[in-house]
């Protein structure tokens, strides 16, 4: 497997990049960086419900989601414009083990970069609440969205030109819009899967903030098995993509 792990660290560090990293990095932080804020002013009681809040609505279903639509829709494009796919297809490496390095490098790095928000945001809440069992519920749903992420848009980026602009319609037209107001298009949601297997886990969380699962039922295992799947057809998907299309 020396291919698979060649293709994996070349395409890791090209999506791991310094400007990147520390935009993203600091994109995820920012629910922990405004509970920093709030706990001057907000009892611990009311902190909790704000610590959902935030994990809810600006990590889960904006940073986190970014984060997963930049890395995963542009691990192959940083390779086509790099030149190093001609490289790599023309190598008698099975399209399979290219399209799971692939991957793999987008869902690695979407996990390292959003991870590091979440854990500014773990120790806020370890100094200001107290509770560094907040931190499993936003851990369970970064590792659902990282992969459901990766597995809808590593294709997406073969399939588009312009597939940030696609995913970014995916996210904040399909996902933000139309599968909170239709209930049946809730489970097509990546966000909404992970915010499922969030709620399944947390305590405290804002009825409000619960109202945004529609028919979905929390369950971290159903969410988890769910983005697994998703994930192994992906790549089955980007394998017939790479094999189909003209790379060079």
């Amino acid at each position: 497997m020396t291919s698979a792990r060649w293709i994996f660290r070349l395409s890791f560090r090209q999506l791991v990049q310094r400007k990147r990293a520390v935009a993203l990095a600091l994109l995820t932080a920012l629910p922990g960086i405004v509970l920093a804020i709030a706990s001057a002013s907000v009892d611990e009681d009311e902190l909790v419900g704000l610590f959902h809040d935030l994990n809810v609505g600006l990590y889960l279903l904006v940073g986190l989601a970014v984060t997963g639509l930049l890395t995963a829709s542009s691990a192959f494009g940083e390779e086509l414009r790099s030149s190093t796919i001609s490289y790599i297809v023309v190598k008698p490496v099975p399209r399979w083990v290219i399209a799971a390095a692939v991957t793999v490098a987008a869902t690695s790095a979407t996990l390292l970069l959003a991870g590091i928000g979440l854990a500014v945001t773990w120790v806020v809440a370890i100094i200001t609440i107290g509770d560094a069992g907040l931190g499993l519920a936003p851990l369970v749903a970064l590792f659902i969205e990282a992969f459901g992420y990766s597995a809808v848009f590593v294709p997406l980026g073969l399939l588009f030109s312009r597939a940030t602009l696609a995913g970014l319609a995916y996210i904040f037209v399909w996902e933000g819009i139309l599968a909170r107001a239709i209930s049946a298009l809730a489970p097509s949601s990546v966000s909404l899967t992970a915010f499922s297997g969030y709620a399944d886990l947390a305590e405290g969380v804002h009825a409000e903030t619960l109202g945004f699962l529609g028919n979905l039922v929390p369950g971290a295992g159903g969410a988890i098995a769910k983005v697994l799947v998703a994930y192994a057809l992906s790549i089955g998907l980007t394998t017939f993509l790479l094999k189909r299309r003209d790379l060079a």
